[in-house]
């Protein structure tokens, strides 16, 4: 996907995800857990955003306490907001 340079978004709507806090979350949860499959993205976006005007750049899927913790700290260190959704 190509990024519009005036709003920093993908043609498809989602924002990039830094590669260093992608790079984080794949070490806190293991690549199996972290997805930016736009079909999957979008899904988990109608779960928080009603009308879907905003996509998630990525899903993490946390298995303890300790990870989402970790997930927490590494999305506050880059300054991206969490929303959390209850799709599996």
């Amino acid at each position: 996907m190509s990024a519009n340079p005036a709003t920093n978004e993908t043609l498809s709507g989602i924002a990039p995800c830094p590669a260093d806090l992608r790079a984080a979350l794949v070490a806190i949860v293991g690549p199996e857990n972290v997805s930016d499959d736009e079909a999957r993205l979008r899904l988990f976006s109608e779960d928080v955003w009603t009308r879907a005007d905003h996509v998630a750049m990525l899903a993490v899927a946390p298995a303890t306490t300790a990870e989402l913790a970790a997930v927490v700290k590494a999305a506050n260190e880059a300054g991206v907001a969490l929303a959390r959704a209850a799709r599996a």
